[in-house]
């Protein structure tokens, strides 16, 4: 996957000549640099990087990889200014990459969090993408939880949101470690989800809809979108996100009544974030 997403990032660069695809490299490096430590699994990237049938690259490695690291070392923050303006596509596959590589080591430093916002900045990108952009890759590597929002909701809406999380959880037919934390989430929602875990596998052995068996809610506007990034963060848990799941977090946004442009923007950035 590494080297396909740096291939196909620099594939949409062509146009922006030698200048914009050094500048690209020169961040990557310094995401890759930003913890002071190149992990094994970071070494794929950089590999991809400075492969001149990948990227097109001329400038020596050395030299950025040098720059890089001795900025980290010293703790210069500052970064290149960009030689162009990038459109908001390739802005949005560079901060993907980016995160993608802060995450590749299944955890998140806040140098690395704190340089992707500067780069975010720097490109000028749209606000609210580069938020939930990451957001949603924090949470592909910190378990969510709405443990505040909880008391807010009446019976009906928890039973709803258990509901769809225990759904989610085997909609692909197999529950990874990381999904056990979500498990015991139903726990705090529902007080015996003896009957709601029933109801759901006898509906799919009949084929009953699914969403027959939940209550009629709505939500306020404010907890949409969380409960959202929580469902979500459920689907990416085991680090990929099969169709089922897809379809699924689908169908809850619609259920929601989300904005059709909000969840369009969500789901684009999430399939990027689980790219991974």
């Amino acid at each position: 996957m590494p080297v396909e997403n740096i291939k196909n990032l620099f594939a949409k660069l062509h146009d922006y000549g030698p200048q914009g695809k050094e500048w690209v490299a020169q961040i990557i490096s310094r995401v890759i640099t930003a913890d002071k430590i190149i992990a094994n699994r970071e070494k794929k990237y950089l590999q991809a990087l400075f492969d001149p049938a990948i990227t097109g690259i001329t400038m020596s490695p050395q030299d950025i990889l040098g720059k890089a690291m001795n900025d980290a070392i010293k703790g210069i923050l500052e970064l290149p200014a960009p030689p162009c303006r990038f459109d908001p596509e390739i802005q949005q596959d560079l901060v993907s990459c980016l995160l993608e590589i802060c995450v590749c080591d299944k955890d998140f430093h806040k140098t690395e969090i704190e340089f992707v916002k500067s780069v975010c900045q720097i490109l000028e990108m749209d606000e609210d993408a580069s938020h939930h952009l990451i957001k949603l890759a924090v949470a592909s590597v910190k378990p969510q939880n709405l443990d505040k929002l909880i008391p807010h909701f009446t019976v009906d809406q928890r039973y709803w949101i258990a509901g769809v999380t225990l759904k989610l959880i085997g909609a692909d037919e197999r529950i990874d470690n990381n999904e056990i934390v979500y498990l015991q989430d139903i726990y705090k929602m529902v007080e015996n989800p003896v009957h709601m875990i029933a109801s759901i596998r006898d509906s799919e052995s009949t084929e009953q809809d699914f969403w027959s068996l939940l209550p009629e809610v709505t939500f306020e506007q404010d907890h949409v979108f969380k409960i959202l990034e929580y469902l979500m963060a459920i689907a990416g848990a085991d680090g990929h996100v099969d169709e089922p799941e897809l379809k699924l977090v689908s169908a809850a946004a619609n259920r929601l009544n989300a904005p059709e442009d909000m969840v369009h923007k969500m789901l684009g950035i999430w399939q990027k974030s689980m790219a991974l």
